[in-house]
């Protein structure tokens, strides 16, 4: 694994859940922007569903889950999600995006109003559905002192020799850390409102995947 330089963060917070995905694999050395991504991954793991249309949490991130996510270029998307969100979202824009190991895409978007909202796709591009907080706030950084200690708590115990290098707050209370473990490798980290766990996000160097 790759050593990661000690940098600011500039957040960019990220709400979702995975589902049927590793967490064995290392992330790459990061830049202000791959902090950023990974942050923008976490909203994607912890938010909530907006559409009130999901059927099938599979196709969608669920709590309680240590996953990888594999950043893909907003420029690579199929054709079927970027038609998706110009018919849909009109004036959004689309800031950062994944696939997850299930094969389905996730998608950062700010919206007209300049709110974020993160899209769910399967993997052949058809929507599943929106995740989003309840105004789609950035969220309120935290000092690690302010944490509850069933946060901190769990860090200790899952994290030996961890560091909690940025903790965020949304607007439903949830908690999004940015994690140095003891062997320089970062991970994001999401807690409800009362300290439970909900995931843990590791983000693979940026891929690439053909249009569709």
């Amino acid at each position: 694994m790759k050593n990661i330089t000690k940098i600011g963060v500039f957040i960019l917070l990220s709400i979702f859940t995975f589902t049927a995905c590793d967490s064995d694999s290392s992330v790459s050395p990061f830049s202000t922007d791959e902090e950023s991504a990974l942050l923008d991954f976490m909203f994607l793991a912890t938010a909530d569903d907006s559409t009130g249309t999901t059927t099938n949490r599979n196709h969608g991130w669920r709590g309680g889950k240590k996953c990888n996510v594999t950043e893909v270029e907003v420029a690579d998307l199929p054709a079927a999600i970027t038609d998706y969100i110009t018919a849909n979202y009109a004036g959004a824009t689309a800031n950062r995006a994944g696939t997850l190991e299930n094969g389905n895409y996730v998608v950062k978007i700010t919206k007209a109003d300049a709110t974020h909202a993160g899209l769910v796709f399967d993997a052949n591009g058809v929507f599943v559905e929106e995740k989003t907080g309840k105004s789609g706030s950035r969220g309120t950084e935290v000092a690690v002192a302010d944490l509850p200690t069933t946060v901190t708590a769990y860090i200790t115990a899952n994290y030996a020799g961890a560091t909690i290098k940025k903790a965020i707050t949304n607007d439903e209370g949830k908690f999004l850390l940015i994690v140095q473990k003891a062997d320089e490798t970062y991970v994001g980290v999401g807690f409800e409102a009362d300290g439970t766990f909900i995931s843990e996000v590791t983000k693979r160097n940026k891929g690439s995947k053909s249009k569709g």
